[in-house]
Order: C-alpha cells, then structure tokens, then sequence
C-alpha cells in the first residue's frame, strides 16, 4: 500500500484552477528582520505530469546544491556556501581537494 503524500524536502503539487497545476518546493531560508524566513520557489504548467517533471528536476538540482531560487546572494557568499556545504559535507571529497578548493576560493 503506497501513500501519496510527499515527505519533507519532497515539494507538494496542487491544482490551483481548473488545467493550472502548481508546484512548490522549499529552496532554503534567509534571516530577514531577525526572523528565519522560508524561501519556495514555485513552478506551473497545465497538467500535472508537466509541473511533476518541473518540480522533480529542482529537486535534484536542489540536492546537487544548485541555487534554485536565485536571489541577490554575492558570488562570496554563494562560493562560502558552496564550499561548507556541498564540497564539506561530500564524504568522497578528499581533504587535499577541499583545501585547494577553499584556496581558489
């Protein structure tokens, strides 16, 4: 027996109106006024195949650490990320490749 409710970090697909399907995913958070902010970027098509296939695409861009929701990140701030983050928490990456990498950076 299959559920057809998404897990977290699984986005959530809905129709808005009739032949207008709407996607959601959580792309992150900012801190904005002191408070954590939720940021979600939003994907429609007319049936809900398409907008599946739009969703899932950011979704495995989200998790080979692609910025899916851009914003006014400076390329400083993004490369930080980048390098704690994605390069940091890759088990695979070796600890002479990490250096060199936080030395280009």
């Amino acid at each position: 027996m299959s559920s057809k409710k998404r897990g977290h970090n699984e986005g959530t697909i809905f129709e808005e109106a009739p032949g207008k399907w709407v996607a959601s995913i959580t792309a992150g958070y900012v801190f904005k006024n002191g408070k954590r902010v939720r940021v979600r970027k939003k994907f429609s098509a007319s049936t809900r195949r398409d907008v599946a296939e739009k969703l899932n695409k950011a979704l495995r861009e989200h998790q080979t650490g692609m910025n899916i929701a851009p914003s006014s990140t400076t390329v400083g701030a993004f490369l930080d990320h980048w390098l704690k983050n994605v390069v940091g928490a890759n088990a695979a990456a070796k600890p002479k490749t990490v250096e060199f990498y936080s030395y280009i950076v």
